[in-house]
């Protein structure tokens, strides 16, 4: 019961926080039998509960074991499902505590239930997979072959956010194909090292699910990219959670071209990015101005209007406790990977705290169903809101004199950045429109 409160109140927090959620490959979660889900892991907490909130399956997932030190934390994890796990800093004797972890795991996995694991085995907030190391497999073997479980299905998961510590920003969950440990056990007979081949396997088959940029170039140029990308491939009409490999794909084929790129392409890429957008800090915004006719933009202004009026009742009732939570996090969470999960449960218990005292103050007057009835209406504005700030982020430029003035010429380089965007890592040829800036 406190596992499917917690996975609603969850949805609602991640479909406020994100601007759109894009999931695709749930159904490759069989229903039914044991599974472990492996995931990377750029942002502490907020992969397994984003997982945990958006596919059909109840989740056991490990955490770190720190964690269940805390007294008022330790209930909520543990009726959660959540399995501590000590690390080689927490201290010899803490170590050993994790046979007692695997016992737990090898459990779940036992009664055919789901399992969650991060085989990068820390959190690092980067764009790209790193190297497995060989937990998982150790797991998946000892589950298969010395826990008397006859089939684990492994399936390994790519969660990719654009900017996961800034609110209203995308976040891409990608489930690949189920992998059979029966299978790969059967084709593995005479494998000595069966250790470090299955986690050689584990590692070809997240490389596939998740988007990895080159770790040695810029990653701004990546992000600007996306930017561009994003305005002239996936236009943002609604937000919410969308069950679509439309995302995925764009991003992608995006990054796979910008990955081939040469070295000096990659850096001219930036450089004409930067010529493009020239002294005005907002790209998307910018590039809005550019690129959207006069109907587009006078659609962006009245979705401006509409949604602020219905937002503005949620704005005024919940945005003083989210504004405090955002600072109150800034100020207190000095790792970068803990800054969004812990603002969004800030958030989440600040939003009770708001209801709980509206509730009191409101039903001497009202009667239960017109608070209800009310209530209903303040999260529906509240999400109003959301999609206000989102389209906000269109306006700053949108009707922009100076941008205007220019906009034929800068409709040039702008075709030749996004032929560059999608050209699967080669050059426009010599037909391609030539940079005007």
């Amino acid at each position: 019961m406190v596992y499917q409160i917690f996975k609603i109140w969850a949805q609602l927090a991640f479909s406020l926080y994100f601007r759109r959620i894009f999931i695709s490959g749930s159904e490759n979660i069989p229903k039914k039998g044991a599974v472990l889900i492996l995931v990377n892991h750029p942002n502490s907490f907020l992969e397994p509960c984003v997982i945990a909130a958006f596919q059909h399956r109840n989740l056991h997932f490990l955490v770190r074991g720190d964690m269940f030190e805390k007294k008022w934390l330790k209930p909520i994890l543990t009726s959660t499902n959540q399995i501590p796990i000590y690390r080689f800093k927490d201290g010899f004797e803490k170590l050993r505590s994790n046979k007692s972890t695997f016992d737990q795991a090898y459990k779940v996995l036992a009664e055919k239930h789901t399992l969650l694991m991060f085989p990068e085995a820390s959190s690092e907030l980067v764009k790209y997979l790193r190297p497995l190391q060989k937990g998982a497999s150790r797991l998946a073997l000892g589950a298969f072959e010395e826990n008397n479980v006859d089939e684990l299905i492994v399936i390994p998961t790519g969660i990719h956010y654009y900017n996961a510590p800034k609110s209203r920003n995308d976040v891409v969950l990608k489930f690949g194909e189920a992998l059979s440990m029966k299978k790969w056990i059967l084709d593995n007979t005479q494998t000595e090292d069966k250790l470090n081949a299955l986690t050689a396997y584990f590692q070809n088959a997240m490389d596939k699910v998740i988007i990895s940029i080159n770790p040695e170039r810029q990653e701004s140029i990546y992000d600007d990219a996306y930017l561009l990308a994003e305005n002239d491939q996936l236009k943002y009409s609604s937000s919410g959670v969308l069950k679509t490999e439309e995302g995925y794909a764009m991003m992608n084929k995006l990054i796979t071209s910008l990955n081939q790129l040469s070295e000096n392409a990659f850096k001219e890429l930036g450089k004409m990015i930067i010529k493009y957008k020239g002294t005005y800090d907002d790209l998307k915004s910018f590039d809005s101005c550019v690129k959207l006719g006069v109907i587009e933009k006078i659609k962006i202004l009245i979705y401006l209007l509409l949604s602020f009026i219905i937002g503005l009742p949620g704005f005024i009732l919940y945005s003083p406790s989210f504004i405090f939570s955002k600072y109150f996090t800034k100020a207190k969470i000095k790792h970068i990977t803990f800054y969004a999960p812990v603002r969004i449960a800030f958030n989440m218990g600040t939003h009770i705290f708001n209801s709980i005292i509206l509730y009191f103050i409101l039903i001497p007057f009202l009667s239960l169903g017109q608070f209800i009835l009310l209530f209903v209406f303040l999260q529906i504005s509240l999400y109003s809101f959301g999609i206000f700030m989102d389209f906000s982020r269109y306006a700053k430029y949108l009707f922009n004199l100076s941008i205007l003035k220019k906009r034929k010429s800068l409709l040039v380089p702008r075709s030749e950045i996004i032929n560059i965007l999608t050209a699967d890592g080669r050059r426009p040829t010599a037909d391609s429109p030539k940079n005007t800036i």
